[in-house]
Order: structure tokens, then C-alpha cells, then sequence
């Protein structure tokens, strides 16, 4: 779980402090200032680097905090992503997700056991 931890730190260290506006690869060439703005207001570039972090956590975390603001509350708006909420404190929730990828598999015609078992030999080589 440490290794894990490690490694998501990494990648997401590598991504945000390596030379280059993240809102700005996003938009490629054809952006002008407000539109720039506006990605990084929505997607939180615009905050400090450790806020940024923490936000990435939750965001890959099943169990998460999330703001009951209707325009804050974005893992709930579209209903891209399902879950459970489990209790709401003031204007936060506590919320347990649905896995990401369970319906891409299901959309693939795969279950997760015989991913699993198509990948863990393979894994298991590579650790020896």
C-alpha cells in the first residue's frame, strides 16, 4: 500500500511540477486567456499545489469527501460515476464510489475475474 501511495505521489508530482501549464497542454494551441482561466478554475490549477494533491487523492480514493455545492459537486453531475452517500456534515458528504472501471468491462464483455486472470501470471513474472 506504501509502494502504491509512493507511486501516485510520484506521477502526480512529475505532472505538476515538471515545466509546462497543465490547462495550457489541455487546450493545445488555440487558447486565449478567459478560456484558459476557465479550465484552470474548473479543474483546480488555479489552487495551491498541496490543495491540487489533496483533491487528486480524493478523486482516487473509494471513500471521499465531496461539497454538497451544486457546482462544486462535480462526481455526482452527469451521472458518469455512481455511489453511496454516507453521511453529510454541514456542507460536506462522505461518499463511497462505484468502481471506474466496472462498466468499461462489462462493455468490453469481460469480467474482472478473467482480467484478473489474464494479468496476474504475467505480473507475477515480472515481481521474480
Amino acid at each position: 500500500m506504501l509502494t502504491l501511495f509512493g507511486v501516485v505521489t510520484v506521477i502526480f508530482f512529475l505532472f505538476n511540477v515538471l515545466p509546462g501549464d497543465p490547462a495550457q497542454m489541455m487546450l493545445g494551441q488555440n487558447e486565449d486567456s478567459q478560456q484558459l482561466a476557465l479550465v484552470k478554475h474548473k479543474y483546480g490549477f488555479d489552487k495551491p499545489i498541496m490543495t491540487q494533491y489533496a483533491y487528486y487523492l480524493n478523486d482516487l480514493s473509494p471513500v471521499s469527501f465531496h461539497s454538497k455545492n451544486v457546482e462544486d459537486y462535480t462526481f455526482w453531475n452527469g451521472a458518469k460515476y455512481n455511489g453511496v452517500v454516507l453521511f453529510s456534515i454541514g456542507k460536506t458528504s462522505l461518499a463511497i464510489k462505484a468502481p471506474y472501471l466496472r462498466e468499461s468491462f462489462t462493455k468490453q464483455g469481460k469480467q474482472v475475474t478473467q482480467v484478473l486472470k489474464e494479468t496476474l501470471p504475467n505480473t507475477f513474472l515480472l515481481a521474480i
